[in-house]
């Protein structure tokens, strides 16, 4: 995993941990994610996404500019275009973000 997608993925750096045996190497590699509500880990439980990294930046990407698209976010978030689909379908659902017009309209940050 490249450094530029581990960072937009939300996860924290790879520690590598390595095992030696007679005909076989072992390498472990734990991804944990980050983001998470410190302040508040009751809303991490009731929504561990509400918080991560994507959804944070798609947001502020939204506010910057409400006519953006999901391919340009995905391009510019560098993850794929169902990512993001998947991310503002969630944001949609909790009400922080809403659709104004068709194809052609605008986004709306509700926060």
């Amino acid at each position: 995993m490249s450094t530029l997608m581990r960072r937009n993925s939300g996860l924290e750096a790879p520690c590598v941990e390595e095992s030696f045996g007679p005909d076989r190497t072992t390498m472990i590699l734990p991804l944990t994610k980050i983001g998470l509500n410190e302040a508040n880990p009751e809303a991490n439980e009731a929504n561990p996404e509400a918080n991560s990294p994507l959804w944070v930046r798609i947001v502020e990407e939204l506010r910057a500019n409400p006519k953006a698209t999901q391919i340009g976010l995905a391009t510019k978030l560098g993850v794929s275009r169902a990512t993001v689909q998947r991310a503002m379908n969630a944001l949609a659902k909790e009400g922080r973000i809403k659709r104004q017009g068709g194809t052609r309209g605008r986004w709306v940050v509700n926060e």
